[in-house]
């Protein structure tokens, strides 16, 4: 096997996510920020953060869709989507 093979498997593997690293990139800074560590830090906080009203009911909505069967997703998209038409047809009637 030549080096050009090795070379190409390699691309296919990072194209398709076997077994690949992330890239460094050369910098300036003398701090290394671990990205991974600060994605999973910011996640964190905000499923932690107490929200109040509107912003509440979004994010539970927000939580429990991905998991939902087809039928309960229908039947949330439609509810939201009645819920859009009666506010848009209750501001433009005033």
């Amino acid at each position: 096997m030549c080096s050009s093979d090795k070379t190409q498997r390699g691309k296919l593997n990072n194209r398709f996510g076997v077994a690949s690293q992330r890239p460094t990139y050369p910098s300036s800074k003398t701090k290394m920020v671990d990205w991974d560590k600060l994605e999973a830090q910011v996640k964190k906080e905000e499923k932690e953060e107490k929200l109040d009203g509107d912003a509440a009911l979004n994010r539970f909505f927000r939580d429990i869709y991905p998991d939902a069967d087809e039928d309960t997703r229908m039947a949330m998209q439609k509810s939201f989507v009645r819920l859009q038409n009666r506010s848009y047809i209750g501001y433009h009637s005033n």
